[in-house]
């Protein structure tokens, strides 16, 4: 069972039962004096509380403590228990009944939460108290032949004010919560809540105790202001209150009920429905109040989850208006842009990026004039050092109408580099690291739309007898060789153009110079390879030298041709003798 108060801790739920039933049978049969039926029966509300909060197994030894109470303050007030054994049978099936459907369904209602306020009011104010007071007014029908219809009208009202107002404020006491909603006030709410539940009673005591002036309508002034202040709890209290000083005053015949008849059971039948009233206005506002604090409060626990997930995370979270100002920032600006917090808010969209300004404005305008859609612009950081992505998406109001973009920003530099890893790796020869065929005709084909005539020259080169160095000394000396000689071909050329080997023993240059510049550099090529043996791992070492074959770029020329005449060239130099360079000749470049 949850925790109960200090007086439930220290003595058996029986016997704390049994107290409170006769407790307050006692005070409600002492009020209603000679009549029956008092005006409220609260008792019952103490039994319901209980056996919602304990097992079904321990139901019984309550409600035998429950009639053993009733009987109890039967004896006290009237000297006889006749009144225990008439309305014991209907008091306890109502409690029963009331407790299963609580308990089964709707314990929730009567705790903090009153979102199950209605289904509460539906076992609690209608189905167990009438068949209760069907049962009740059957027993008086047979033993005291009162007529049927007027008691089973008392009864029923009597039973449900007393489980509607009652109910929650026992099962408040017994778990604690009045304990613990109190603790989590500040000091200010709790002074704040005791003077508004002291000016609930001064009203309610100026208002029953006055018997020249009807203003009964005066109590929903303090009890709404307890409603929206303090809270459920509170308006569980405020309602007790009014139901407490309005029933003493009116079993005593004061207080602005009394005009409405002399007859004493014309006035609780009065004062009966106006507590329902008084209920019926409370109970909803109340669950809609708490309602309302507690999805604020879910709101804001969302809102601080969210911006504790995105300030630990690389995610910034831009609100651009329509005008495309941003007004709200959420997330890591200082991890993403190293700036401080909110240092967005107020900027125009342009001062993510100087460099993509114009794709940024782009992207908002667009996905304001087509909402479904999102954009994506990409962006190096102004540091220089990473690659962001800002998705943007369009914010709508709920009418539909578009009031703004949400712009999610976020890291992308592993991504960047990892796609610029595997471009790299699909370009490039695992033997030598020079780019493979596919990269380097990308890149041949990339100068040769943009070159001048004369500005650039293409070199085919071919290790001389490389068969021979397979054959002789093994494929894996030969992989040696190929790696060893795109290194001195690499050192050569450095900065001035671009190395790759097309396949095999095949390497080609593209060199952004002029022709005799491209001659120059082959014929240091051909003397750095020939002029110095490869040396193997084993110590031995191989001599190796190469044929290459330069065509200057004219204007006209496709990469294809200049590949071609270069290629022409460098077979003109083996047949020549090997171990040199030639550039292809007049008819070979018009070829």
């Amino acid at each position: 069972m949850p925790s109960f108060t200090a007086a439930r801790r220290s003595i058996s739920t029986p016997l704390l039962a049994a107290l409170l039933y006769s407790g307050l049978g006692i005070a409600t049969i002492h009020l209603t004096g000679d009549a029956d039926i008092a005006s409220v029966w609260p008792a019952n509300a103490v039994l319901v509380a209980l056996l919602v909060l304990r097992r079904p197994s321990e139901w019984t030894a309550i409600l035998v403590a429950g009639f053993v109470g009733n009987v109890l303050a039967n004896l006290c007030t009237r000297g006889t228990a006749e009144g225990a054994l008439l309305f014991g049978p209907a008091n306890f099936i109502e409690v029963v009944i009331a407790a299963w459907g609580i308990r089964r369904r709707l314990e929730r209602s009567l705790a903090e939460d009153p979102s199950g306020i209605w289904p509460f009011i539906f076992w609690a104010g209608l189905v167990a108290p009438f068949v209760g007071a069907l049962v009740g007014a059957g027993t008086m029908v047979l033993f005291r032949h009162q007529p049927f219809g007027p008691t089973l009208l008392n009864l029923y009202v009597a039973n449900a004010l007393g489980l509607l107002i009652c109910t929650p404020v026992f099962y408040g006491l017994f778990k604690g919560e009045f304990v613990h909603a109190f603790r989590e006030k500040t000091s200010i709410e709790r002074v704040e809540a005791v003077a508004l539940l002291a000016l609930t009673s001064l009203v309610a005591t100026l208002v029953f105790m006055k018997s020249g002036v009807p203003f009964l309508f005066l109590l929903f002034i303090p009890m709404m202001l307890v409603t929206f202040r303090v809270g459920w709890q509170g308006s569980k209290i405020a309602v007790l209150i009014i139901a407490a000083i309005g029933g003493f005053a009116t079993m005593n015949h004061q207080g602005p009920v009394t005009f409405i008849s002399p007859n004493p059971g014309v006035q609780a039948t009065f004062f009966q429905f106006f507590l329902a009233s008084v209920l019926l206005v409370n109970m909803p506002v109340a669950a809609a109040v708490a309602a309302r604090k507690i999805l604020i409060e879910r709101l804001r626990d969302n809102e601080r989850s969210l911006r504790l997930i995105v300030s630990q995370s690389p995610t910034l979270l831009l609100h651009f208006t329509p005008a495309g100002i941003c007004d709200r920032e959420f997330g890591s600006s200082e991890i993403l842009f190293g700036q401080d917090a909110g240092a967005f808010v107020g900027s125009r969209i342009e001062a993510l990026s100087a460099t993509a300004a114009e794709a940024m404005r782009d992207a908002h305008l667009d996905v304001l004039a087509d909402a479904v859609t999102t954009r994506r612009v990409e962006f190096l950081a102004a540091n220089g050092l990473r690659w962001l992505e800002a998705t943007f998406g369009a914010l709508r109001a709920e009418d539909g109408d578009c009031v703004g973009t949400l712009a999610s920003i976020h890291d992308i530099t592993a991504r960047k580099h990892h796609a610029a890893f595997l471009t790299q790796a699909a370009e490039t020869d695992s033997l030598t690291g020079l780019y493979n065929r596919a990269g380097f005709l990308a890149r041949l084909d990339a100068a040769v739309e943009q070159a001048d005539s004369g500005a650039l020259s293409v070199a085919m080169i071919d290790v001389d007898r490389f068969k021979g160095i397979n054959d002789g000394s093994g494929h894996n000396a030969g992989d040696i060789v190929l790696h060893e000689i795109a290194r001195r071909i690499g050192d050569v050329v450095g900065t001035s153009g671009t190395v790759g080997r097309l396949g095999g023993d095949e390497f080609a240059l593209l060199l952004a110079v002029p022709e005799r510049a491209a001659r120059r550099i082959c014929a240091s090529i051909v003397a750095a390879v020939g002029e110095i043996p490869v040396v193997l791992p084993s110590g031995g070492t191989i001599p190796v030298t190469i044929s290459c074959g330069i065509a200057p770029h004219r204007s006209g020329f496709t990469a294809s041709r200049l590949l071609h005449a270069a290629d022409e060239a460098l077979y003109t130099a083996k047949r020549g003798g090997r171990n040199r360079f030639q550039t292809a000749s007049p008819i070979a470049r018009a070829a």
